[in-house]
């Protein structure tokens, strides 16, 4: 199953859990973090896609892309943001984001994002 692995990375308890239960109905083995530091300090090599908000206490979504890339990590990133806007966006995709998504996230936005993530195997 680890070709189904996600990770999710949310200060938002409610948010982080309804999502995490949300693609474990849908199959995907999911590793629920509350900072981007406690995933990296837990996820020395990612092995799957990560679903980021973009405004974490401490380490931002966008900087946490900027640490993976940095040490040579390719791993699709998709950022959730309720503050998505066109300058966030063109800030997310030069920091090597594959999607920016807006809160709230329908079911079926994400779903496709994840599967997307996954097709193109990084």
């Amino acid at each position: 199953m680890r070709d189904r692995l996600l990770y999710v990375i949310d200060d938002d308890e409610a948010a982080r859990e309804s999502t995490s239960c949300l693609l474990q109905v849908m199959g995907y083995e999911v590793a629920p973090f509350s900072s981007a530091e406690e995933f990296l300090k837990a996820v020395l090599e990612p092995q799957g896609p990560v679903l980021a908000d973009l405004l974490l206490p401490g380490m931002s979504g966008l900087q946490l892309i900027g640490k993976l890339r940095s040490g040579g990590c390719r791993v699709a990133v998709t950022l959730i943001s309720a503050h998505a806007n066109d300058e966030t966006r063109k800030r997310a995709v030069a920091a090597g984001a594959a999607f920016l998504l807006q809160k709230p996230v329908t079911p079926d936005v994400l779903l496709d994002a994840v599967e997307k993530c996954l097709e193109r195997g990084v």
